[in-house]
């Protein structure tokens, strides 16, 4: 398991820009730097790229993998201006990484001696893996015209969400409040996050140790930023989300869902509230080269730690 291995990334950041100004990203950048197969994974609403450790160190035997922290949440700077936490924000950030990883690599150096070739080109296409908001901000990427995504890994979510389920997800990033030590925090997550299904112990110390850091009081807080849960609101529109027919119902964005092209693997919990197994039949039926895998005993949203959940993923990147 992850913890009796060594840990092979490397922590690195960028600018990103929002209306407000300039903000620093995180992101962990697993595996060979010069791979030609890159994948990107982007957490969940209050979550962090360390819950992509187990995933990220299998597929780094044969690909780049890159999980940047999202503004606001894990190493990444939280925003002065908190009407910045909006899709716009978060694709324009997107956008950046992708252009930083996507760079021709620049010839290697020895001594004085530099080879006379230019810059090896980078990888043309990434494959992006996106839990609940990392998949609607990887929907929105891949149906832009140009879109580098090759391949698309949607974790329990689609192009409808009911404003109900949403709600919910909110009232998680506003009940934290804060911790007196770590077994506090993982008793708290086994709670809040026991929609993940079936975790080890191991596991679960594991997203306790990277979900929250000790704050000047002393205490241990969860490392986020509390404002992030004003995301999605109807009364605050976002030209990066845009509101569909149904949206009295929830975010509709059953017209984005249409113009994607790419081979796309749906996970989805069996219990999930967030994903509807009728969301997913149609998400099958209005597009061609969509494929599905229901987990059982999993709500909102699988923790991609286990075997199974991670070999699916392995066998649809690597095709």
């Amino acid at each position: 398991m992850l913890g009796r291995m060594s840990v092979s990334f490397s922590q690195r950041s960028f600018l990103g820009l929002s209306a407000g100004g300039f903000h620093r990203i995180a992101y962990l950048d697993w595996g060979r730097s010069h791979a030609e197969h890159v994948v990107v994974c982007v957490h969940g609403l209050s979550r962090n790229s360390r819950d992509f450790d187990f995933l990220a160190r299998d597929l780094a035997r044969d690909c780049r993998v890159i999980c940047p922290d999202v503004v606001g949440r894990g190493d990444s700077e939280w925003l002065s201006d908190k009407s910045d936490y909006s899709f716009s924000t978060y694709l324009s950030d997107a956008a950046a990484l992708i252009a930083r990883i996507t760079a021709p690599v620049a010839p290697v150096s020895f001594g004085t001696f530099r080879a006379r070739r230019g810059a090896a080109a980078g990888p043309a296409q990434i494959d992006w893996i996106g839990t609940s908001m990392g998949g609607l901000i990887g929907m929105l990427l891949a149906a832009k015209r140009g879109s580098p995504i090759r391949r698309l890994v949607l974790n329990d979510v689609g192009p409808f969400i009911s404003w109900g389920s949403l709600y919910r997800l909110k009232g998680y990033v506003s009940g934290g409040g804060s911790f007196g030590s770590i077994a506090e925090v993982e008793a708290y997550l086994r709670d809040a996050c026991a929609p993940f299904g079936p975790l080890t112990d191991e596991q679960w110390r594991h997203l306790a140790a990277h979900s929250a850091a000790m704050a000047s009081d002393g205490r241990f807080h969860l490392r986020y930023d509390p404002a992030i849960g004003d995301t999605m609101r109807v009364n605050a529109p976002d030209p990066e989300l845009p509101l569909g027919p149904n949206f009295l119902a929830g975010i509709d964005l059953w017209s984005t869902w249409a113009e994607i092209r790419c081979p796309t693997l749906v996970l989805r919990g069996a219990d999930s509230e967030v994903l509807s197994r009728d969301t997913l039949r149609q998400m099958q039926a209005r597009r061609a080269g969509v494929e599905a895998l229901e987990l059982p005993g999993i709500g909102h949203a699988p923790a991609l730690m286990s075997y199974d959940q991670i070999a699916a993923v392995r066998e649809f990147l690597l095709r």
